[in-house]
């Protein structure tokens, strides 16, 4: 009987946050900030003690406060987003992923004695209509797939778990556009987010996207033009402006994935870029660290400590107020982006899943208890220089090691390498 209402109750608390997501858009345009005000109300319903008041009153303040670079990001969506892509981003993403999915998560945390990621990353397939320098996808062949049951299964299984949000990678992930479509419209109640290299998006593409509301995109990119093309090919560069643009008419969200190497570094992170990106209508981007993973690689891609540094203390001036009311000022209209860093040690990580889910997609999703020292460790080798090929055995079920690190010989090279030159980039004024 219990098993019978769980679901119903599920859907009955779905129904009646789509109300209230339903009011909230219809005024939201008469009064945000008290629109937003009463988002963290209901916040609280949720979670209650979880958060200290303190956290929910420093939330409704920066929230209500119009000049927040929060409130000016979520109104620059808000103006952007089709209606259906914004109702069912904020269900999937607010609702089923932050609201519910966290507290089923934290649950079974305490249920499994384990962690449970809040994401989950898996590459639909290895193949990919570009051959990208220095891309590690292209060591692992263009014939590895995960059949549509198998990530019907991911996704199925991970729902159970808490889990409503899902990276999907490759290879190029949109060249199984049609089994992604019939994913996300089977699971319409959880979030995808695709990286692609934009080149297969095209007009229909938008128009079934904007029907599921519940797919935004991470669009590759790399500076200007030269910088771009010289590693992705000539073309690309365009293929991305196009791309942008027709996600931009059609109100899809989307943003950027930005690999940064010694080459590029210093147009990846220009004010002028950043402008670019604002007015293409880009609301959220990532930078990468480049790695050099397989014989294939380019070792000579990787930035120098001194870039490396650089970037640190770039990164956090873009993410600072004074950096974004710059780039809304420079904008004929009210826009604001959210720009976020994946360090070395997540993108080490990364590889390991997406390589596990491959080759496990069709294994149990039920996790393994592991102990809180076992975890430590395996973070403590994952921010090392080059990560070891032994893991816990409790995680060897999802975490398998990059083929690269089997290559000491390369491991070797690369690290002994010396640094023949000083880094391209100039600190740019404030």
């Amino acid at each position: 009987m219990s098993i019978a209402l769980e679901p119903l109750s599920h859907k009955v608390q779905r129904a009646a946050v789509g109300t209230m997501v339903d009011v909230a858009l219809a005024h939201v345009r008469k009064d945000r900030q008290k629109v937003f005000a009463e988002m963290v109300d209901v916040a609280k319903q949720f979670y209650g003690d979880s958060f200290s008041e303190e956290t929910y009153e420093h939330a409704r303040a920066v929230l209500t406060d119009a000049d927040s670079k929060w409130s000016k990001l979520i109104n620059c969506v808000l103006d952007q987003t089709a209606p259906n892509v914004a109702r069912t981003t904020a269900l999937n993403l607010g609702y089923e992923a932050f609201f519910r999915g966290t507290k089923t998560i934290r649950e079974n945390r305490t249920k499994y004695h384990c962690n449970i990621p809040w994401l989950i990353l898996f590459d639909p397939t290895s193949a990919c209509n570009m051959h990208c320098v220095g891309c590690w996808a292209g060591e692992y062949g263009h014939k590895n797939n995960l059949s549509f049951e198998d990530m019907d299964k991911i996704i199925t299984e991970g729902k159970e778990l808490g889990v409503y949000l899902y990276m999907l990678t490759g290879g190029e992930p949109l060249v199984r556009k049609a089994d992604i479509l019939r994913l996300a419209k089977k699971h319409n109640d959880v979030q995808f987010a695709i990286y692609t290299n934009s080149t297969l998006i095209d007009e229909p593409l938008c128009e079934e996207v904007v029907k599921l509301g519940n797919i935004a995109f991470m669009l590759s990119i790399e500076g200007t033009p030269s910088t771009n093309d010289a590693r992705r090919g000539d073309g690309h560069y365009a293929a991305v402006m196009n791309a942008m643009d027709l996600l931009k008419a059609h109100g899809i969200l989307f943003g950027t994935s930005i690999c940064y190497t010694r080459d590029n570094l210093e147009a990846v992170t220009s004010d002028h870029f950043m402008r670019m990106l604002c007015d293409k209508g880009a609301h959220f981007g990532f930078y990468f660290h480049y790695m050099p993973v397989g014989n294939e690689a380019a070792p000579e891609l990787m930035p120098t400590p001194a870039q490396r540094k650089y970037m640190i203390e770039r990164i956090r001036y873009l993410r600072s107020e004074r950096a974004i009311f710059r780039f809304i000022r420079w904008t004929s209209r009210t826009m604001a982006s959210l720009w976020a860093d994946a360090s070395q040690a997540d993108a080490t990580i990364s590889i390991s899943i997406r390589r596990a889910m491959q080759s496990r997609a069709s294994s149990s999703t039920t996790p393994t208890p592991t102990s809180t020292t076992a975890a430590s460790s395996i973070f403590s080798a994952a921010r090392s220089s080059w990560p070891t090929t032994t893991a816990s055995p409790s995680i060897k079920t999802i975490c398998v090691p990059a083929r690269c690190w089997r290559t000491p010989s390369f491991c070797a090279r690369w690290c002994m390498t010396p640094v023949l030159t000083a880094p391209t980039c100039s600190r740019p004024r404030a």
